[in-house]
């Protein structure tokens, strides 16, 4: 094992341990106590750790934890490698508009785009809808997971038209079963083609 994967190994060890101490972390000062730990594998820990422990808890986990590793995230693999192609670009460079890929993925229009904000846990997302965004971008799999990490990032509040001062809040990250719930454009149709065949086969 080289030393890489030794400092990455043992700060993985570290954040169980407070966690399951009940301390409080702050993920972008955690991760400055490691810097010669591999940034990406351990930020990917972190999330699916917090998924998890959200599921054992039988509840959602803490939103601002969650914040904190987006945003611990950003700042990380920024700094140490250039960021992979988000959902957003891949969209755009196609040249499909936000409601054609609602219709294609037969999803909300705003539950994709909550989607391509990041405003829904990467961990949850099921295989096939990856592998459905996958054949609309002719992409593989491991790409399309790493531009559902990688969302155009805007600050708390982006102003989305100068004249009518409309802003748009920033999404607090939620599992899918949460955010397509959460959607207003849900109808009985979508609802049972994507909640109830989850509920039946689990995110894959």
């Amino acid at each position: 094992m080289s030393e890489r994967e030794l400092m990455t190994d043992q700060a993985m060890q570290v954040f169980v341990t407070a966690r399951q101490t009940g301390q409080q972390i702050n993920i972008a000062s955690f991760l400055t106590q490691y810097p010669a730990a591999d940034p990406a594998v351990l930020l990917e820990f972190i999330e699916d750790y917090l998924f998890v422990e959200a599921e054992i808890n039988t509840a959602q986990a803490d939103p601002d934890v969650l914040a904190a590793v987006a945003a611990a995230a950003d700042q990380v693999l920024a700094e140490h490698q250039t960021p992979p192609i988000s959902l957003t670009e891949l969209r755009t460079a196609r040249g499909i508009l936000p409601g054609q890929l609602s219709r294609r993925l037969r999803l909300p229009a705003d539950f994709v785009g909550r989607l391509e904000r990041g405003g829904v846990i990467v961990r949850s997302i099921p295989s096939r809808l990856v592998a459905q965004l996958g054949a609309i971008f002719e992409r593989t799999s491991d790409e399309i997971l790493a531009a559902l990490r990688t969302p155009l990032q805007a600050p708390t509040s982006t102003r989305l038209s100068a004249d009518d001062n409309t802003t748009l809040e920033a999404d607090v990250p939620v599992d899918f079963v949460t955010a397509l719930k959460q959607s207003a454009g849900l109808t009985a149709e979508m609802r049972a083609e994507w909640l109830d065949q989850h509920a039946e086969h689990g995110a894959k």
